[in-house]
């Protein structure tokens, strides 16, 4: 899509091409039962926004929606469409988003997962996210937390748990698992589970996304409407979530004091009056985030994080890498006097790499001191050319720096990086960096680029420039393998593949259907395919037949959708529609 080639690179890996072809006869029927289900329940009980947002996207009843229709469909509102493959990391997943585009899991849930799939699919993403995108209030809500999101703090601890949970759900839709397979999985995220021993920014912006944009109720707290993404696509969540069953407590930025299981119904939903009220909850929240926040707070957070972010000074500097150290003083302007990362750091302003300050350059790590100047009013990044004369900072000769929080910075000034009549980088040959008896840094390490400011304004996810700096753990791109098909299964494909000509051409009589019917009951493949029956069922209603039979398919159905936990309700309702 040309429209789309504005995407960084970065994000591009996770986009995939939909094949429409690889969607099996089964995958429709399955999309067809659920949407039917969905689409009444949701005449009453959906936001009014979600109706006609359904219309506006192109989504329809009968089949597996393109994304590329979806995409032209939602063109119209400002936003985007783009299909990837399962579960995106977070990171990639919230960028995208900021960027205007929903990510549309390729994926079709199996019939074995009908009522509710832990992994996303399309039934989740195309029928549940793209309606409520028509609806400018919440499209800008959407679009607000993505930015917001995308800020927040990732943990290798928050990985380790989105790689444990990305490895399950897609266990869990693979037809070939084993028990074993998923029970090691299983075992994988508890143990991700209870390393989870802080509640980090990451933690919080996902519990304001699940229960708003996946589990929202909006309305009046006596008679709410559905907008979240996963009550809409779940046949049993929405049935489930406006009963007596499910506590209602109003909309705050208190819910994301609230945990939540992916596996289980939720005890607890929230109820925002409107659009409105969702936007005052996130700048709650957002208002004790690290990028907001900065300083000793954000620092500690950084560094609890272990992975890559970026620490903005009041220069307009910005360095991201991994954060190892930092030291604190009273007198400094928000008690930081020296920063010390590990391992490739990048220096950047404005979101873009500083030429000659990229990962290579400083593979090794990074370290400055912060702070004023002992006897400066005013901080070294401000500080005019004679000032700085003042103080002896010449290019090409020697200089000594003394700041008010000990730390001594004594070398030969080779040259002084500039933006906007700011300084922001002061280079060093032959330079040594103490605080006391402790060396900081030493003339054999190199040049030493000490940064120019006084306080952290800002700390923020991921690497300033995304582009520049390259993959990260927070961005790793995996795919779903290709799914193959036994010969037994290409033979009930084909049954599939039978009942939806008969519905479009409408030419069947009743032994046309006695007779598939008997090819069914007789032939192993079709031992378990109780929604080819039920299609078969449908077709039989649609003309009105009224043999014996009729009802005793009717009833061998129903016995056999008792073998699925919770689906017997369903087929239930559904046979009530197709009546």
């Amino acid at each position: 899509m040309k429209a789309l080639q504005r995407i960084p690179a970065h994000l591009k890996r996770y986009l995939v091409k939909q094949n429409l072809g690889r969607y099996t006869p089964k995958d429709h029927a399955v999309w067809r039962f659920i949407l039917r289900e969905l689409t009444t329940f949701h005449n009453k009980n959906a936001h009014p926004s979600y109706r006609k947002g359904v219309k506006a996207t192109g989504i329809t009843t009968d089949r597996i929606p393109s994304i590329a229709h979806i995409d032209k469909c939602l063109k119209k509102f400002g936003w985007r469409a783009a299909g990837v493959s399962g579960f995106i990391p977070p990171a990639a997943f919230l960028e995208l988003q900021a960027f205007g585009i929903l990510p549309i899991a390729t994926e079709m849930r199996r019939v074995e997962n009908l009522e509710y799939t832990p992994a996303p699919d399309i039934v989740h993403e195309a029928a549940g996210h793209a309606p409520m995108l028509a609806h400018a209030p919440f499209s800008r809500y959407l679009k607000k937390y993505a930015e917001v999101a995308s800020k927040a703090l990732i943990t290798k601890r928050d990985m380790d748990q989105y790689v444990a949970i990305r490895e399950l759900s897609d266990l869990k839709e693979h037809p070939d698992a084993t028990e074993k397979d998923i029970q090691d999985a299983y075992n994988k995220l508890e143990k991700a589970n209870k390393a989870m021993v802080k509640v980090t920014e990451a933690t919080m912006l996902s519990r304001m996304a699940w229960w708003t944009t996946e589990y929202g109720l909006i309305g009046s707290m006596q008679d709410p409407k559905i907008y979240g993404a996963g009550l809409l696509s779940s046949v049993g969540e929405s049935r489930h979530c406006l009963s007596s069953k499910v506590r209602r407590i109003p909309f705050s930025v208190n819910c994301t004091r609230y945990t939540y299981d992916i596996t289980d119904p939720q005890p607890q939903l929230f109820v925002a009056k409107d659009f409105t009220d969702l936007e005052k909850g996130l700048d709650a929240l957002a208002a004790e985030m690290s990028f907001v926040r900065g300083g000793m707070v954000g620092l500690g957070r950084m560094q609890d994080a272990e992975t890559v972010n970026t620490i903005e000074l009041n220069s307009g500097l910005q360095i991201s890498g991994v954060l190892k150290s930092f030291k604190t003083i009273s007198t400094a302007p928000d008690g930081i006097s020296y920063i010390q990362l590990g391992g490739p750091t990048q220096l950047s302003y404005q979101n873009v790499l500083l030429k000659g300050h990229g990962k290579n350059y400083h593979a090794e790590g990074y370290g400055t001191p912060l702070g004023y100047l002992k006897g400066a009013s005013k901080c070294l990044s401000e500080m005019s050319a004679r000032e700085l004369k003042v103080r002896g900072l010449i290019v090409g000769k020697p200089a000594e720096l003394v700041y008010v929080s000990g730390v001594k910075v004594v070398g030969k000034l080779k040259s002084i990086l500039q933006k906007d009549r700011k300084n922001l980088i002061f280079a060093f040959a032959d330079c040594k960096v103490t605080l006391g008896s402790e060396t900081l840094f030493q003339p054999e390490w190199g040049t030493f680029d000490m940064a120019a400011g006084c306080n952290v304004v800002s700390v923020f996810g991921g690497a300033a420039d995304r582009k520049a700096y390259g993959l990260t753990d927070d961005f790793v791109a995996a795919k779903i393998p290709k799914k193959t098909y036994s010969a037994e299964q290409k033979k009930l494909f084909k049954g599939y593949l039978k009942t939806a000509a008969w519905r479009k051409s409408k030419r069947y009589k009743e032994a046309d259907l006695l007779k598939f019917l008997n090819l069914l009951d007789v032939d192993q493949s079709f031992r378990d395919a109780w929604l080819l029956r039920f299609e078969v069922l449908e077709l039989a209603f649609a003309k009105k037949m009224k043999g014996s039979w009729v009802s005793e398919l009717e009833t061998k159905i129903m016995a056999m959708a008792k073998k699925w936990p919770n689906l017997e309700p369903y087929v239930l309702n559904s046979l009530k529609l197709i009546k």
